[in-house]
């Protein structure tokens, strides 16, 4: 009996031994796990920073694009309404012009027929004073 008890304690102690190691190896298990899992969350975490910088500075560029093209609009819209006010000034000088030029041929012919009427009155008066003569 002695025997059967030194060879159950014997099985026993195995037994605590094994389930010690496992509980080890499992300890052990649960620690390279946690320590994986720590280190894929920190690359992980390092991928989003750096895209969310690199999204920072794609934001910051199309800002300073959608700018520029803020400003070419701006002075494209400028240009085209000096150009427009230019086109209205130079009509309205234009038109400004030719009624001056049309005065002036009015006039002109005007002053032609007074000088025509004038030349008739001219002959007519010297005819009749040549009549008045003979």
């Amino acid at each position: 009996q002695k025997s059967q008890a030194t060879c159950d304690q014997q099985k026993i102690d195995s037994l605590e031994q094994a389930q010690a190691l496992q509980k080890e190896e499992h300890e052990d298990l649960m620690k390279r796990t946690i320590a994986e899992l720590e280190a894929k969350e920190e690359s992980v975490r390092n991928a989003a920073d750096t895209t969310q910088a690199e999204l920072r500075a794609r934001i910051r560029e199309l800002e300073g694009t959608l700018a520029l093209q803020k400003e070419d609009a701006l002075a494209r819209e400028k240009d085209q309404r000096e150009r427009q006010e230019h086109e209205e000034e130079t009509k309205r000088v234009e038109g400004e012009q030719q009624k001056k030029l049309e005065a002036e041929a009015e006039r002109k012919a005007r002053e032609q027929e007074f000088e025509e009427r004038l030349a008739q009155a001219r002959a007519s008066w010297a005819a009749a004073e040549e009549e008045r003569r003979q």
